[in-house]
């Protein structure tokens, strides 16, 4: 949701964007992952982001069988 309200307003940094969705995540591993070490631009938020969402998913379902 972040994202597309910085899609919406011009002149948002990536540091703001980052900033703001590590602030935002629940405890886990992602935001343990981003909090020491931040992700220095969105696009490398979002594929580290990607990659935990993919982890959980198979998780899930493997818990699921």
């Amino acid at each position: 949701m972040f994202l597309n309200i910085r899609a919406q307003v011009t002149r948002v940094s990536d540091e703001v964007v980052i900033d703001a969705t590590i602030n935002g995540l629940r405890i886990g591993q992602c935001a343990q992952y981003s909090a020491p070490k931040p992700p220095k631009s969105v696009a490398e938020l979002c594929a580290k982001m990607d990659q935990y969402c993919r982890a959980d998913n198979d998780l899930r379902l493997r818990q699921q069988k």
